[in-house]
């Protein structure tokens, strides 16, 4: 083989090892959101259709337009489900927005065929470690078994973290006359919770798992957090067959405050990310 052989096979070996690191570096560390317009830090406005995530989303980010313009009173213009999700940008604190920082604020669609949507967006867009509390909207006069069983669902992803992710459940339209106090819808989705986690824990035989992709490779994670197999491995970990479940049992922190955001008395929900943003930064 001559020198001009091996010249041109070391430039194609050069060329080859350079698309290969180039089509790792695309595969493997985007699947961990490193290149996501996303990756900054966020909080995630969660729950079920109709219990008020659009409204309040809008109400957190247009707050710093309605100081400014001294209207005093926040209306909101009337919203309709999400079908997909907004993104938008709050100051925090919001007791100090001028001299606040800039937060990711996200309202998603809160149909459950979108769930698988949703773990890429936190898992691979966004990351876990970049998502500083999740607000998840309840109607206090819903009916809590479909929500018990998107939480079931949806811990196992949240608590990946070591301290997990702190929640705010944010009681909304507690003005209305069916309206639940905050301490029986906490005791209701326990008991809802504990009931799955029974039936889960129970079952001899398994097809997959029940969780949002929970099937993830330790590749397609964030290093430093946890992965379970499934749904089933994550609850044995929590809670005994025989134990009833309770949110205190979880990594973070689970934070119950009624109100309501068509009275615009979201003041608990606006202390709650101060506090969140004082303890991050």
């Amino acid at each position: 083989m001559d020198g001009v052989q091996i010249t041109l096979l070391t430039l194609l070996l050069g060329l080859l090892i350079t698309l290969g690191v180039s089509y790792f570096q695309s595969t493997t560390f985007g699947k961990i959101g490193v290149k996501s317009k996303h990756n900054r830090p966020t909080f995630m406005i969660l729950g079920p259709n109709n219990a008020g995530k659009t409204a309040l989303y809008f109400r957190l980010v247009n707050k710093l337009d309605d100081e400014d313009s001294g209207s005093g009173s926040s209306k909101i213009s009337p919203t309709v489900s999400s079908i997909e999700p907004n993104f938008g940008e709050v100051n925090l604190p919001f007791s100090s927005p001028s001299i606040g920082k800039p937060f990711q604020l996200i309202d998603f669609p809160g149909h459950l065929k979108y769930s698988q949507l949703l773990s890429k967006l936190m898992l691979e867009e966004v990351t876990l470690r970049k998502i500083k509390g999740v607000v998840y909207v309840i109607d206090s006069s819903s009916e809590l078994v479909e929500i018990a069983k998107n939480l079931f669902k949806l811990f196992p992803l949240t608590e990946r973290l070591t301290n997990g992710i702190d929640f705010l459940f944010a009681v909304n339209k507690n003005d209305l006359f069916n309206s639940r106090p905050v301490f029986k819808i906490q005791e209701i989705l326990e008991s809802e919770i504990s009931k799955l986690i029974k039936q889960e824990l129970s079952e001899k035989s398994r097809v997959g798992g029940s969780g949002i992709d929970q099937g993830d490779d330790d590749d397609d994670v964030e290093e430093g957090v946890a992965s379970f197999g499934d749904t089933r491995d994550f609850w044995s970990s929590v809670v005994s067959s025989k134990q009833e479940f309770k949110f205190e049992m979880l990594e973070g922190n689970m934070d119950f405050y009624s109100g309501s955001v068509l009275k615009n008395k979201i003041s608990p929900w606006e202390n709650w990310f101060d506090e969140k943003v004082v303890n991050t930064t």
